[in-house]
């Protein structure tokens, strides 16, 4: 399976591109059973997938991938431009005390980033004061 998915990200991307990676497997109703990620990194592209796809181990039920392809990565520090950041277009992520949480662009049930923010923090128990990014990325799904 790594050789399709890595098939599928060379018909857009140079394998050797430095670029983060967000790495989502699928059951056959269309269920997340997993996902690893790595916004920014020095890895290029193949290493970064290789690295993510043994961490997801593997499973029975697995129907599909998404790969998302990460284009570029801004700090939110103004927080009115964060309120209205598009969630269709733009995913988020958020660290705070060695924590670090990410929703994606295209979630269905998220439609504003107040939503995003407020997910992101239930999800993976994140309090206090947060440094905010988003990101866009290129969706590359695989069955």
């Amino acid at each position: 399976m790594i050789e399709k998915i890595l098939h599928a990200i060379a018909s857009s991307y140079a394998l050797t591109d430095v670029r983060g990676v967000i790495l989502s497997w699928f059951t056959l109703d269309g269920s997340l059973v997993a996902s690893q990620w790595t916004l920014q990194t020095t890895k290029s592209i193949e290493q970064l997938v290789n690295i993510l796809y043994n961490a997801l181990g593997s499973s029975q039920d697995i129907s599909s991938f998404a790969v998302d392809i990460v284009k570029d990565v801004i700090e939110q520090t103004d927080k009115e431009k964060f309120v209205w950041l598009d969630m269709s277009t733009y995913g988020i992520c958020i660290v705070a005390n060695g924590m670090s949480g990410i929703m994606l662009p295209w979630t269905t049930w998220i439609h504003s980033s107040k939503d995003a923010l407020a997910a992101v923090k239930k999800k993976y128990t994140i309090t206090g004061k947060v440094r905010l990014y988003s990101f866009t990325t290129d969706r590359i799904l695989i069955k």
